[in-house]
């Protein structure tokens, strides 16, 4: 029987939390937030990662870690969403008034844009 290692709202496939390996099953019981879209999910050894029931749900939106998870995932949407923008309008100005690349690529930098590390790259 293969269990189900996707998101059960979204089907965003994702690791076990503290996984090294996609192989790895996480322990009954564990809860996951997914960074598609944001739902709850709890690890059931027989059957994969399920929906919580509504009373778990609200238990487990009360614990520190959960709203933790969620608002780091908001603020990264947020801050990945300003940057697309940011991105997209000097670029596209550098378009409109001939610019070569490396003029862009020097106004991104000037106006003080830079990537987010993920996964432990660039630290």
């Amino acid at each position: 029987m293969t269990l189900d290692m996707a998101c059960p709202s979204c089907h965003f496939e994702f690791a076990p939390p503290g996984a090294t390996t996609a192989d790895e099953k996480p322990s009954d019981g564990a809860v996951a937030v997914c960074l598609n879209c944001t739902e709850l999910s709890v690890w059931n050894t027989n059957r994969g990662w399920l929906r919580p029931t509504p009373e778990h749900r609200k238990y487990l939106l009360a614990l520190p870690s959960v709203v933790d998870s969620l608002v780091d995932i908001h603020m990264f949407r947020e801050m990945r969403d300003r940057d697309r923008e940011t991105l997209r309008s000097l670029i596209s100005h550098g378009f409109v008034v001939g610019s070569t690349i490396t003029d862009i690529v020097e106004a991104i930098l000037e106006d003080g844009f830079h990537r987010h590390p993920q996964d432990g790259e660039d630290l």
